[in-house]
């Protein structure tokens, strides 16, 4: 091979690269034209459905309600003033309540209920999970909910006023939060 013929030859492959490359260099939100891509309304719109493509999906709810989302069904129980036991784990604040957890799953899949985070507020102040295994409050469950199937448990919280509970539940690290008041 001749060296113009190397030449030629390097220089075909860099323009094939250059122009590869500047075919990748445009913005997601713009493309290579500089047009603003259009939103997902814009594309329903012109497919003729007036209808906004996504809808917001309700995202807090009163305790005793039940929720359905991302192929489970979570319901929470009003809360229910309890003593803890003796020996349990409890925060420093004067009221203690316990809130029963019920999961069904409605998915195609097994559902791993150690997944599901519980966080809870009170009065302005976070709120304390308690642990009490000998009054029944042991967390989550850890088994696998088969499609179709349910489990309910019970959680407690020590809580500054009871009347005033926020509580925050998220079904994994691939779920939206939840929210729950009273």
């Amino acid at each position: 091979m001749s060296r113009a013929t190397k030449i030629t030859t390097a220089l075909a492959a860099a323009s094939i690269i250059g122009l590869t490359l500047a075919g990748c260099s445009g913005s997601p939100a713009t493309g290579t034209s500089g047009e603003a891509a259009p939103n997902m309304t814009e594309v329903a719109a012109a497919a003729g459905n007036s209808a906004p493509a996504t809808e917001a999906a309700k995202t807090t709810f009163t305790f005793g309600e039940t929720a359905t989302f991302d192929g489970l069904t979570l319901g929470i129980s009003a809360p229910e003033a309890f003593t803890p036991s003796q020996y349990a784990l409890t925060g420093s604040q004067p009221s203690n309540v316990k809130f029963t957890i019920s999961i069904t799953n409605t998915s195609a899949e097994g559902y791993d209920p150690s997944l599901t985070f519980i966080s809870a507020s009170s009065g302005s102040q976070e709120a304390e999970q308690i642990f009490d295994t000998e009054g029944g409050l042991t967390g989550s469950p850890s088994t696998t909910i088969l499609p179709g199937s349910s489990v309910s448990y019970v959680v407690g919280f020590n809580v500054a006023d009871p009347a005033q509970i926020v509580m925050d539940v998220t079904g994994g690290f691939d779920y939206e939060k939840t929210t729950w008041t009273n």
